[in-house]
């Protein structure tokens, strides 16, 4: 037997996971992608170089030396394994007749070269796979166009449904599920996109429930929620919480309509879980993608001073990713929001609003302390590994899709700017305007910009200035051409401003000057950060400032529920 280098992918990634009305559409696909690379090198021969195996959220491709007498036999053989093992959960979820339809569905690619010296293997591996994903293979297929298309991908015929009404142009072998609260009404679904929402069996929460956690986490134990909830059992959403959500349109579309004639004691009993609670139920949530910058330079290993060392860096590397991988859930999960997948330095989640800055501050602190302090004791290395980050800021009744693209279109923005290592953001607001900003990590000094944000937004939130400023400065300079004095007018005037929106009021026990002490450090901590917003730009652009300051105001409106 011999050594070869083996490079295996499985897709296509973007579309089949983003492919989603709801966020557990979402996470079905990426787990069941993740499972499949799991079964893939869960074999005999492989020894997996990259990613960790043991992670739980694995990414659609592994790195391995495979020991075989024929790496054109074991390619085909295990790429054979794969397809049957997709064919095998689609019939599984499904039960339909003819699951081998599916068997082509994947798009697999895999290439193998004889092991003899890893650094020049790597590079003529990832050169290769390259090439093979250029030559697009594909078998036709007819389907009849009148009948009813998925209400998911739009692009395969549905064949199940839940609807207590006659849905037009079925085909003659749809399944109706019966009592499936994962259903909307009118909904169809094709074999794949059902077998995506099917395929976790634990619960994922809605985009509402994001938006709502930090609410529902004070509610959890109130009596008069959990009776709320109750009236409902297991078709109860918190999308529910919503005043505007109490209607016989909503209640019929969701599969409650038997709960019509309760509507009035339902409406009331909201009304009375929020009676004596001044609690704020923000309607936008936030997505949170982000992706290692240059990997492909930090995986050939371009900024390694030893590139003799290339496959143990690599192996040191998976594993430091890895436990990051594991660590963004202690982070996420039940505190911020929900992940969908982590997969090293690959990563999306749904993140309450009020969270959202801590959460990107946490992430990329972890991936610091767990990621390059590794590298960095193991290894010289020339650079260390940054992400970029993208945010959509969407409202939870915006299509799911749009979300994400938003959010992924953001990823690809902050990698644009000079030197990546930068967080873009995204507000789809209701109007259908969008605002977008984007900003480094750190500024010159090494300090987080996020903490500039929090603190604007903290003192927007605490009603201790008015955000009235934001306005009268972009009113004020939105004209200004002369660089020079643009600059030096732009920082006097913010502190005037800032100082002029202060609504800051003396408190009882309070002397004159204590008031003064006091209300003196809360002007100048905001004008510092404001200060640090419009440097962080190397050109000291007053158009990004203005976009930053655009965009916390929206948040903290949102927030705030006004």
């Amino acid at each position: 037997m011999n050594e070869y280098l083996f490079l295996f992918t499985i897709g296509p990634v973007q579309s089949f996971i983003s492919q989603a009305r709801k966020a557990r559409d979402l996470f079905g696909g990426s787990t069941l992608l993740s499972d499949l690379i799991s079964f893939a090198i869960n074999g005999d021969k492989i020894e997996v170089i990259f990613p960790d195996k043991d992670m739980k959220s694995l990414p659609n491709r592994f790195l391995a030396k495979i020991t075989v007498d024929d790496p054109q036999l074991f390619g085909e053989a295990l790429e054979k394994k794969v397809r049957n093992k997709f064919v095998s959960i689609i019939n599984q979820k499904t039960h339909i007749k003819n699951p081998s339809n599916f068997y082509d569905f994947l798009d697999i690619h895999w290439v193998s070269i004889p092991y003899n010296d890893y650094i020049k293997n790597f590079s003529e591996i990832e050169s290769l796979l390259g090439s093979v994903k250029n030559v697009r293979t594909f078998n036709q297929v007819m389907e009849d166009t009148s009948f009813r298309k998925c209400s998911v991908c739009g692009e395969r015929i549905g064949k199940f449904y839940n609807n207590s009404k006659v849905i037009k142009n079925l085909t003659p072998d749809a399944v109706r599920i019966e009592n499936d609260f994962t259903f909307s009404e009118g909904e169809v679904l094709c074999e794949v996109c059902f077998t995506k929402r099917k395929y976790s069996e634990s619960s994922f929460p809605s985009v509402a429930e994001i938006a709502l956690y930090n609410v529902i986490q004070e509610l959890k134990d109130d009596e008069k929620y959990i009776k709320f909830k109750n009236v409902f059992g297991p078709r109860y959403d918190p999308e529910l919480l919503y005043e505007e959500n109490l209607n016989d349109r909503y209640f019929k579309n969701n599969g409650i309509g038997n709960l019509i004639p309760n509507l009035d004691n339902i409406k009331f009993q909201n009304e009375e879980i929020f009676k004596e609670r001044k609690l704020k139920l923000s309607k936008y949530y936030g997505i949170i993608t982000f992706d290692g910058d240059s990997m492909g330079k930090q995986l050939s290993g371009e900024n390694l001073k030893d590139n003799q060392k290339l496959m143990e860096f690599h192996k040191s590397l998976s594993k430091s990713l890895g436990r990051f991988a594991e660590k963004t859930k202690e982070i996420i999960d039940d505190k911020y929001g929900k992940i969908v997948y982590a997969g090293g330095e690959d990563f999306l989640g749904f993140v309450n609003i009020n969270y959202i800055f801590d959460a990107l501050k946490d992430l990329r602190k972890a991936f610091d302390e767990i990621v390059n302090n590794q590298l960095k004791n193991d290894f010289e290395l020339d650079k260390f590994i940054t992400f970029s980050a993208g945010i959509s800021i969407a409202h939870y009744k915006d299509p799911l899709y749009d979300s994400l693209n938003w959010a992924r279109e953001m990823e690809h923005y902050a990698k644009e700017n000079p030197g990546k290592d930068s967080i873009a953001i995204a507000v789809i607001k209701g109007s259908g305007e969008i605002l977008k900003t984007r900003f480094k990590w750190k500024n010159d000094k090494n300090k987080w910009m996020i903490d500039y944000l929090n603190n604007i937004l903290f003192e927007l939130s605490s009603s201790n200035f008015s955000n009235n400023f934001i306005k009268t400065i972009q009113m004020e300079f939105k004209n200004l051409d002369n660089e020079n004095n643009e600059q030096l007018m732009i920082e006097s005037e913010i502190e005037r401003l800032v100082k002029r929106s202060c609504m800051m009021e003396k408190l009882n026990h309070e002397t004159d000057e204590e008031f003064n002490i006091r209300k003196k450090k809360e002007i100048d901590k905001l004008v510092q950060s404001i200060y640090e917003l419009y440097n962080c730009s190397q050109t000291k652009n007053k158009e990004e400032l203005f976009d930053i300051l655009n965009v916390l105001d929206f948040v903290r409106r949102q927030i705030e529920n006004d």
